[in-house]
C-alpha cells in the first residue's frame, strides 16, 4: 500500500499523470491499455467505488474495463455483473 498525501482538505483529490487496465501496455490486437497524459486532477470517493476523472479520461478507462461484460449505460453509470474475474484492474499514475 502506498500513500498519497491529498491536494483538497473537502475532497480525496489527487493528481493523476495516466493510468493503465490490466497488466500489460497493449492487448493481444494492439489495443493501447497505458496512457501518460498531462496532469488531471480526479477525486476518489473512498466510501464507494466511484472516482471522478474528466470525462475523456473516464470514457478510455470505462471502454477499457467493460470490454469484456454486457452492462447498461445510464447516462455517465454503468451497472455491471459483480463478479470481480470479468474485470482487469485499474492502475493510476501519480
Amino acid at each position: 500500500m502506498t500513500w498519497f498525501k491529498l491536494e483538497d482538505s473537502f475532497f480525496w483529490t489527487m493528481t493523476t499523470n495516466g493510468f493503465r487496465v490490466g497488466n500489460q501496455n497493449y492487448l493481444s490486437d494492439g489495443t493501447i491499455t497505458s496512457y501518460e497524459m498531462q496532469p488531471k486532477k480526479a477525486i476518489f470517493d473512498i466510501s464507494t467505488t466511484m472516482i471522478h476523472l474528466p470525462q475523456f479520461v473516464g470514457e478510455q478507462i470505462i471502454g477499457l474495463v467493460l470490454r469484456k461484460v454486457n452492462y447498461f449505460d445510464l447516462g455517465g453509470y454503468f451497472a455491471v455483473p459483480c463478479d470481480t474475474t470479468f474485470y482487469d484492474s485499474v492502475f493510476f499514475m501519480v
